[in-house]
This record gives C-alpha cells, sequence and structure tokens, in this order.
C-alpha cells in the first residue's frame, strides 16, 4: 500500500508587477525524524503519467519542470515552501524567443504537480527508498494579476 507523508497546496503570490508561484508542502504526521534534513523537489509536468517526480532529470522536450530548494527543517506537521524563484531544472536554452523577452520558469497552463523530500543519505535521487512524497496534483498556472492557482 502507498502512503504519501507529504501534501501540497499550490499558492500563486503576485508583487510588484512580478509574479512567482508558491508551492507549500505540508509533512504528514508518518514523516520519520531521519527525514527531517534534505533537499525538497516539486516537478510538475504535463501528463499524470508517468508521475513527474518519477522522472525528475529527464532530458526529453516533455522534461518535468523541477524546482527545489534545501529543507533542513522538515518535520511532522511542518510546512515546507518552494518557489518558481528557486533553483529549477531545464533551463530554457533560448531565454529569449523571438525577442518576446525571457521564458518564465513555470509557462501557464494545465500542469500536475508532485513534492518529494530527497533525504536518502546513502543514495541520492528522488526515487530513493525512503523519500516521502506527494500524491499527483493537478493545477492551473494562470499569469493574471491576483489570480491563484488551483488544484484540483
Amino acid at each position: 500500500m502507498r502512503q504519501f507523508v507529504l501534501g501540497l497546496l499550490i499558492l500563486a503570490i503576485h508583487a510588484a508587477g512580478e509574479s512567482r508561484t508558491v508551492f507549500a508542502v505540508r509533512c504528514g504526521s508518518a514523516l520519520r525524524p531521519a527525514a527531517a534534513r534534505g533537499r525538497l523537489l516539486v516537478a510538475l509536468a504535463r501528463a499524470a503519467t508517468p508521475e513527474p517526480a518519477a522522472i525528475i532529470g529527464s532530458t526529453d522536450p516533455g522534461a518535468p519542470r523541477t524546482f527545489a530548494r534545501d529543507a533542513d527543517d522538515a518535520a511532522p506537521g511542518a510546512t515546507l515552501f518552494v518557489s518558481t524563484d528557486d533553483e529549477y531544472f531545464p533551463h530554457d536554452p533560448h531565454p529569449c524567443a523571438a525577442g518576446t523577452g525571457p521564458v518564465p520558469a513555470l509557462p501557464p497552463g494545465d500542469w500536475y504537480a508532485q513534492a518529494v523530500l530527497d533525504c536518502n543519505p546513502d543514495l541520492r535521487g528522488p526515487r530513493a527508498p525512503g523519500n516521502p512524497y506527494s500524491d499527483v496534483v493537478r493545477v492551473t498556472v494562470a499569469p493574471e494579476a491576483g489570480t491563484r492557482c488551483r488544484s484540483t
């Protein structure tokens, strides 16, 4: 039986003409103490299958956008945050397409998001044994100011 120990909530924050998407990840009560430190990753793909976290690091054209930051304070009940301002992969090799300006780190549209806490000290990688992860959540990212991402 599969047990999800991370919950994923998507928020949108718009300030001073700039927008970024913030991912709030809540640690479940089943989070082990050994998982208190690691790297929090949120992967977003255009399709729900395969699961976004299962294909983190893919170099295919449809590779998931992955945002990450260190998570030194993960604990049962804690909420951790990752945003589109944090480190991400893959970077667009052509950041200014046809003179239109920079491509956003997370383009608008429908996405499937999944969080994973990479905390296995012996085997690095999002699908290493013991790494907690969330269920896949469908979200819509809209570029309009004041719009909140919807998770369904």
